[in-house]
């Protein structure tokens, strides 16, 4: 069998899937680091690589961390419990973003500030004329 993983851009799917790899990247630098530390305290030759075996390992950290009762709501209106931090990076963190990206300095390149110059000067001798 064969599944497809498709994303909708900008979309809350999306933001939860970047939530995901964050949290999945995040725990397997950790996991990295533990190993490098054993390693180092064993033998100071080597450096292990990433494996399948981590990327699993991280893949099912976090549930392992929070107990099932943290995790779903029981009795009328069973679902997911969801942090509030991570609700609101998936209902807003879009929105964050290209507020930030907005409050960025514009580059404008020479040429276009001198043709946007060359078209003021006209205009304004144009009214000047008429």
């Amino acid at each position: 069998t064969t599944v497809y993983m498709y994303l909708i851009g900008d979309t809350v799917e999306e933001a939860i899937y970047e939530i995901s790899v964050a949290r999945r990247l995040a725990h397997m630098q950790k996991a990295t680091n533990n190993i490098k530390k054993e390693s180092q305290q064993r033998s100071k030759s080597s450096t292990p690589a990433l494996g399948e075996a981590a990327i699993d390992a991280a893949n099912s950290l976090e549930l392992q961390q929070a107990p099932v009762s943290k995790l779903l709501v029981q009795g009328k209106g069973d679902g997911e419990l969801v942090p509030n931090d991570d609700l609101w990076s998936c209902l807003f963190s879009r929105a964050a973003k290209s507020q930030r990206q907005q409050q960025q300095p514009v580059v404008v390149s020479t040429e276009l500030e001198a043709e946007v110059g060359r078209h003021l000067r006209a205009e304004a001798a144009e009214n000047r004329r008429g």
